[in-house]
């Protein structure tokens, strides 16, 4: 028996604290323990674990409790399935607009839907909640520009394999917008 994605309830909210708050985080993908633990190292705020398999998946959880994780798993802070995020309370991550309409058509609000761009303002300024990905950025400095600019504009997330490059600019952007505390600088 199949239902619609409206007629699915809800069974638990989400944890508290589990979900994306204001500021910028920044993410990384990770398949493999070892690739989570240098993303977290390095300031990684949300881990991208699709793709991981289940034992890492769980590893990374018990390790990191802290850190939001986006994995096919109902004890999961973000999935990209909507009927997992109308059962668990998770954020939903779309992978397009077009996928997030018809997400907060069938019940999923907007606060609750983050939109995968590789361009941010015109989705920001209509209202979505982003995630922007600055893979395809040529080095650590490039992503490090994308971030700056995402975070300014207002990006909810920015994933990238630079991480430490990508924390530094969110946190600098954050600083001069005066959403964060500004870094302590060491001589």
């Amino acid at each position: 028996m199949t239902r619609s994605l409206n007629k699915v309830q809800r069974v638990k909210p989400p944890a508290p604290g589990r979900m994306l708050l204001g500021g910028t985080a920044v993410a990384a993908a990770a398949a493999t323990l070892p690739a989570a633990a240098a993303a977290v190292a390095q300031g990684a705020d949300l881990i991208d674990l699709t793709g991981a398999d289940q034992q890492t998946m769980t590893e990374v959880r018990t390790r990191y409790p802290g850190v939001l994780a986006c994995a096919p798993a109902d004890w999961a802070d973000l999935v990209r399935d909507p009927a997992t995020a109308l059962r668990t309370g998770a954020v939903l991550v779309c992978s397009d607009p077009a996928a997030a309409a018809e997400a907060e058509a069938n019940g999923i609000g907007r606060a609750a839907i983050l939109v995968e761009a590789a361009r941010a303002a015109g989705l920001i300024g209509a209202g979505w909640r982003v995630l922007v990905d600055a893979g395809q950025a040529a080095g650590p400095p490039a992503a490090a520009a994308v971030a700056a600019l995402s975070a300014w504009l207002g990006a909810a997330a920015v994933r990238s394999p630079h991480v430490l490059a990508v924390r530094r600019a969110v946190d600098m952007t954050g600083a001069i917008s005066g959403t964060r505390p500004i870094p302590c600088v060491r001589p």
